[in-house]
């Protein structure tokens, strides 16, 4: 009897053993009776960048995550942040992605205690970043022509475009270009209703745009032989009267507004021969200096302008000497008060359609296009324009390349676009203009065309290219945006 009893309490006992957990039939432990801790990664996000991009936020998401996870990137143990056991966040920085290997294996690292290292997945580097389908703008149409876009610190964007439309008085109308303007807040999936912000009852053209660190949103325009300046407080929803700020004009403008809100003004005019002049308002544009003269003795034309971090002004244009067109250059460090002496930083003749940015004081980024070449040229300075890096070819292709625009991410890359056989080309260089990627087609159109580029960036890097077009026939300002 004794011995009955001890064999079934023995039965007993491994019945209640294996009721807690000794089973190893759902995988939770080992054929030990150990629970499995190690971390599972299913997903990363974003899952790819391109080189040298701002810092921004990975994302890893999948299970036994513990708050003591780290993420590991290229081998380096991350600062990471734990959300939940399914998801841990960490930043990447700049230097993290500028590797000589395109793939970065990715893990999640628990404590040895509590299950170690997960599976790892790839971080794809990339050349250029990578484009999606473009857009149409709402309610732009065929009428729609040479769009500007500036974007806000906080991600907003900002669209003026020339547009032919008819303005009804009462029992009489004008038909004339007006410049429109539209506004998105969420990186370009709405927009709202284009308004009219010229009311100039006369063709206008010659617009530019720029904000400053408050949101608030600056244009310039011509229109006949004046220039015109209205401002917006609210984003766009209403607009200050237009206010003539040149008295005489002979063709566009362009505006700059500096970090502490000080907007600056060029454009061209004729008294005999064509001329640059620049003003400036302190005061969001109440008050304007006289417009000056700031350009070389032969003809002057189109002129772009750009300001730096610190309030130096920069502004190149198109010069005509005896026939030959060359790319002038002039800059101001005392607000515009006195300017350089304007040099020719082309060097050789046939310049057209020159842009111009500037971040960082003294570093100056220029393009254009060479009409002998039919390519997109670059030039760099470093020291304020005193001296420049040698003209470089950066389109280099076998099409006629046309309107350049350019700009830069707030960690120094330089982003170029332009048109050229019906489509939009980008580039880029993350070493200050040394080395460029190899232009990309993001616009992809076999049917209609694209051109008059105009770029942006925003403070993670994000690029959008504007333009007008008409892909399948279907006119009127697009966007393509690098995918986020």
């Amino acid at each position: 009897m004794k011995n009955a009893i001890i064999i079934i309490f023995t039965l007993i006992l491994v019945m209640g053993l294996w009721s807690c957990g000794g089973s190893t039939s759902d995988g939770a432990g080992d054929e030990n009776g150990e629970q499995d801790l190690t971390p599972i990664l299913t997903s990363i996000s974003p899952s790819s960048k391109a080189a040298h991009m701002p810092s921004f936020t990975l994302k890893a998401t999948g299970s036994k995550f513990v708050s003591s996870s780290k993420i590991v990137f290229a081998g380096v143990e991350k600062d990471t942040t734990y959300i939940s056991s399914t998801e841990v966040t960490c930043q990447i920085d700049t230097d993290d992605t500028t590797r000589v290997s395109n793939l970065i294996t990715v893990l999640v690292r628990n404590p040895a205690s509590q299950g170690g290292d997960s599976n790892s997945l790839n971080f794809t580097i990339l050349s250029n970043p990578t484009f999606a389908a473009y857009k149409k703008i709402p309610n732009t149409s065929n009428n729609s022509k040479s769009s500007a876009a500036a974007i806000e610190i906080a991600g907003n964007m900002n669209v003026v475009w020339r547009e032919y439309t008819t303005l009804y008085f009462d029992i009489s109308f004008v038909e004339t270009y007006e410049i429109f303007f539209c506004r998105s807040t969420d990186d370009c999936a709405n927009w709202s209703q284009p308004v009219n912000i010229s009311h100039n009852w006369f063709d206008a053209s010659g617009h530019s745009i720029g904000v400053d660190s408050s949101g608030n949103i600056y244009v310039v325009w011509r229109v006949s032989s004046v220039i015109y300046f209205s401002r917006s407080t609210d984003g766009g929803t209403t607009w200050s009267p237009a206010v003539n700020i040149s008295n005489e004009t002979d063709y566009g403008s362009a505006i700059a507004v500096d970090n502490a809100g000080n907007i600056n003004v060029v454009w061209g005019i004729y008294d005999g021969r064509r001329k640059i002049y620049f003003s400036r308002s302190t005061d969001s544009g109440v008050n304007w200096s006289e417009g000056i003269n700031i350009s070389s003795p032969y003809s002057s034309y189109e002129p772009k302008i750009a300001v730096d971090n610190t309030g130096n002004i920069y502004v190149i244009w198109k010069e005509c000497i005896f026939d030959e067109w060359y790319l002038y250059f002039s800059n101001s460090i005392d607000n515009g008060a006195t300017w350089s002496q304007p040099i020719n930083i082309s060097i050789t003749s046939g310049a057209y359609s020159p842009d111009i940015v500037v971040v960082i004081a003294g570093s100056i980024n220029v393009v254009w296009r060479d009409f002998t070449y039919k390519d997109i040229y670059f030039r760099r300075s470093t020291d304020n324009g005193t001296t420049w890096s040698q003209p470089v070819n950066i389109s280099n292709t076998s099409g006629d390349s046309n309107s350049p625009s350019i700009t830069m991410d707030s960690v120094g890359n330089i982003n170029v676009a332009w048109y050229e056989s019906s489509n939009v080309y980008f580039l880029r260089s993350i070493d200050n203009g040394a080395t460029w990627s190899q232009p990309v087609n993001v616009t992809n159109i076999t049917d209609g065309a694209a051109g008059h580029p105009s770029i942006v960036v925003d403070i993670a890097g994000n690029i959008t290219i504007f333009w007008r077009g008409f892909p399948s026939g279907n006119l009127g300002i697009y966007l393509s945006a690098s995918t986020r």
